[in-house]
């Protein structure tokens, strides 16, 4: 069956300032940018891409990882926000029907998360619970997704986000995500340098057995921890952890170096400089506010932009 490309043009208002910023976005099967890609292809699996043509841009690359359950199309305001504010954006499918911390919280396999995050981002096969080869990882999908649009959309300057031999070029890319996938995000940042890491609703990866965050949350990181940014909603109980096991998690990953939680809906920016960001207004599913409520879009814009020291 022939795939199709959609071009939707946009028009966002930008943090309350009324300017209008037209965003071009692309939906493109995975199986569009490799053959051997077989899993999440159906329509509806398509990976989203945004880019700004009126805002100056800042040659880097966000790559937003949805939750469980999630697709490319579920990011609907966070990530065209970040086109707005002059990244190259990408709202990425991957495998992620399967609810990691649901199915690790509750074993006595000790390395249950790391190895589950260690397959679907990578595509290695080291986990019990997931199957997911090299082709269907985060990891392929993702540059196979950059090469494709550096041919499709030259101009667009795609190309900068690949090395010379036309891996990934981590070092320019933000890599964020909500729940599940923020839980990626952060795995990815241990073990690639990259320019910034974004946290909605994660990690969660707390086990009930041994009463502790994961192991690998411990781990050094490969990406200076200045440049990893989390926004929690205090009421968000869901998949996972409680609110003071998510506060353990970000203690166990060195965050405590980085300033004190700060509540955004009483603070402006830069909330004191802070990468530890929380909210606790009424909202009626807080895990998935942090991303899908517009109203916090003064959070995102800090998270995407804040300065850190290189």
């Amino acid at each position: 069956m022939k795939q199709t490309l959609w071009l939707i043009i946009f028009v966002l208002v930008l943090c309350g300032n009324s300017i209008n910023a037209q965003l071009r976005a692309y939906t493109i099967l995975p199986s569009q940018t490799d053959n051997t890609i077989d899993t999440y292809t159906n329509p509806g699996d398509e990976h989203y891409v945004y880019i700004n043509d009126s805002v100056k841009k800042l040659n880097k690359l966000f790559v937003f990882l949805p939750g469980t359950n999630g697709r490319g199309k579920n990011a609907k305001f966070v990530v065209p926000y970040a086109a707005a504010v002059g990244y190259h954006a990408i709202s990425l499918t991957y495998c992620a029907d399967l609810a990691l911390a649901m199915v690790c919280k509750k074993t006595s396999d000790s390395s249950c998360f790391a190895n589950g995050r260690q397959e679907i981002i990578f595509g290695d096969d080291v986990s019990k619970a997931w199957i997911v080869n090299k082709a269907n990882s985060i990891e392929n999908r993702l540059q196979k997704l950059l090469v494709y649009l550096a041919a499709t959309y030259p101009n667009d300057n795609w190309k900068q986000f690949l090395t010379a031999t036309n891996t990934i070029n981590w070092e320019k890319i933000c890599v964020a995500g909500q729940s599940q996938g923020g839980g990626h995000a952060a795995f990815i940042a241990q073990q690639k340098k990259v320019d910034r890491v974004i946290m909605f609703a994660s990690p969660k990866d707390f086990s009930n057995i041994y009463n502790e965050p994961a192991f690998w949350l411990y781990q050094k990181s490969i990406t200076p921890l200045n440049r990893y940014f989390g926004f929690v909603h205090t009421n968000d109980e869901t998949n996972g952890c409680t609110w003071p096991q998510q506060k353990i998690i970000f203690t166990s990953m060195g965050f405590d170096a980085l300033g004190k939680w700060v509540n955004t809906d009483n603070t402006t920016p830069p909330y004191q400089h802070t990468h530890t960001l929380t909210s606790t207004k009424q909202q009626g599913f807080p895990h998935g506010a942090v991303i899908g409520d517009k109203s916090y879009e003064a959070v995102w814009r800090y998270m995407m932009l804040e300065e850190v020291i290189r």
